[in-house]
């Protein structure tokens, strides 16, 4: 991924620094996936967990950070501030270099949460589009339309802004009510619970729709855009835009096996 706001700087410092610095670094990532595969499980539960354990690291700096911040005016103590918060509380071997990188990537995250669209950005990222449409569902979308209509235009934060997400143009993707209430705060997929999602191999259309909500869907959307993000080394908003819309109907690779979160397919 080529990360564009602070907070996906700070996720990727964490999910790709501080875990693999560690203990016996590498090793530990290496031996964990070759356990999942042992066990029969896939490659992918293995970078889950990696995204999942970074993302409640994020939020718990976070979360130290807002509630420290107005208890620590003078700006040359935060870094330091937070740096006794990740070697006393969450990361205890890490090394005084990586614990100051973090610390700053913390305060930066912290405060581009609190930064409104200016209007400026907010015209760059609709001037080009004769016809809106939100990016996950395809919904017609109308900038004059009222806050009571399906039409109505919002401005989605692809990385959010309660996690670092800047409010710039490489961050917004026009989107309609009901998909912003659905990916309202997620960071990145790990959020979701893969392991609970596991149906039979060949799920009715039924079982598909009430088992599979709509953030789960929107998670499983969000790990096929960074796949595709890793692979051509794009931004969220390239990505998301090259992929396109979910799928109105969720469907799933084809297997003897029972289908799990990684099974479906929204693109």
């Amino acid at each position: 991924m080529k990360p564009r706001t602070a907070g996906e700087r700070l996720f990727l410092l964490l999910r790709d620094g501080v875990f693999d610095s560690l203990g016996n670094k590498q090793a530990n990532w290496a031996n964990f996936s070759e356990l999942i595969s042992r066990a029969g499980g896939d490659g992918d539960f293995a970078d889950y967990v990696r995204g999942a354990m970074s993302a409640f690291a994020m939020r718990r700096l976070l979360r130290f950070w807002a509630s420290e911040i107005g208890m620590t005016p003078d700006e040359a103590n935060h870094v330091r501030r937070v740096s006794r918060f990740i070697n006393e509380d969450l990361f205890p071997s890490l090394d005084a270099q990586l614990t100051a990188q973090v610390a700053r990537g913390v305060i930066a995250a912290h405060a581009a949460s609190s930064i409104e669209i200016p209007v400026g950005v907010r015209k760059l990222v609709v001037r080009d589009q004769k016809r809106l449409h939100c990016y996950l569902c395809r919904q017609s979308l109308d900038p004059a339309a009222g806050r009571d209509s399906k039409e109505f235009l919002t401005l989605e934060h692809l990385w959010p802004t309660s996690i670092g997400g800047d409010s710039v143009e490489a961050n917004l993707l026009p989107a309609c009510l009901v998909c912003q209430k659905i990916t309202k705060d997620t960071i990145s997929w790990e959020w979701v619970n893969v392991h609970n999602y596991v149906l039979p191999p060949q799920p009715s259309a039924k079982a598909l729709d009430k088992g599979i909500g709509p953030r789960v869907r929107y998670a499983r959307h969000y790990l096929e855009v960074l796949r595709l993000c890793d692979a051509e080394g794009l931004t969220l908003k390239e990505s998301f835009l090259k992929v396109g819309p979910m799928n109105s109907e969720l469907r799933h690779r084809t297997t003897r096996l029972p289908v799990t979160f990684f099974d479906l397919e929204t693109a």
